[in-house]
């Protein structure tokens, strides 16, 4: 199975939603919790670890460069891979069920304009002269 990226979430929001990711984003602030906030919390989510593990496998670069590794580094480097292993499992965990999500989701065609609602009769009162209440 390939990897599932936040590219790859935002591109099939945007698709159910024929609108770009911002724009999206912008609205869903306006708008009541629904399934386009929920949405793209997910996506945010994946995205944030993405970097998250851009972040750790850097500073797991750096600290493994030196030629002595001391134990300051060791405490460095176990905080890294921590951290690391964190950022990739939930990585994999969420972006594949988000995907999922998102694949059994379908565009709704937009609703074509209804026709006017015919207006409602005029109700006619009683004649003059005539009583409304009825005779026995």
């Amino acid at each position: 199975m390939t990897q599932i990226t936040s590219t790859d979430i935002a591109t099939r929001i945007e698709d159910l939603y024929d609108v770009p990711i911002g724009d999206l984003a912008v609205h869903a602030e306006s708008q009541p919790p629904g399934m386009l906030s929920a949405l793209l919390d997910m996506h945010a989510q994946v995205l944030r670890a993405e970097h998250t593990v851009t972040a750790h496998r850097a500073r797991l670069g750096q600290l493994l460069s030196p030629e002595h590794i001391g134990r300051p580094e060791v405490s460095h480097l176990l905080d890294a891979a921590r951290g690391l292993s964190e950022a990739v499992a939930l990585r994999d965990g969420l972006a594949p069920l988000v995907f999922a999500v998102l694949q059994s989701l379908g565009r709704v065609p937009a609703p074509s304009p209804s026709p006017p609602a015919p207006a409602a009769p005029v109700p006619v009162g009683p004649a003059r002269g005539e009583s409304a209440v009825p005779s026995r």
